[in-house]
């Protein structure tokens, strides 16, 4: 009974590791006319972020279109 219970977990662990070792690759998306907004951000932008990691997560250089007083206006 012991070998076969070793085995279950074996299985499910390595079943559990390849899920989630893909789980960042699918969440990883860019910045496209299609991104869902959300009240917390957009496709993978989020709200709070400085433009680097905006950068980096939607994948796309930003480009400033004008300042007013402390507000910047940046797109893709």
């Amino acid at each position: 009974m012991g070998r076969h219970i070793k085995f279950l977990v074996f299985i499910i662990g390595g079943f559990l590791t390849l899920l989630l070792s893909a789980l960042p690759l699918s969440a990883q998306t860019t910045l496209t006319e299609q991104s869902k907004v959300a009240i917390d951000g957009i496709g993978p932008v989020r709200v709070g972020m400085t433009i680097a990691e905006a950068e980096r997560s939607a994948r796309v250089r930003f480009v400033s279109t004008g300042r007013l007083d402390n507000c910047y206006h940046i797109r893709p």
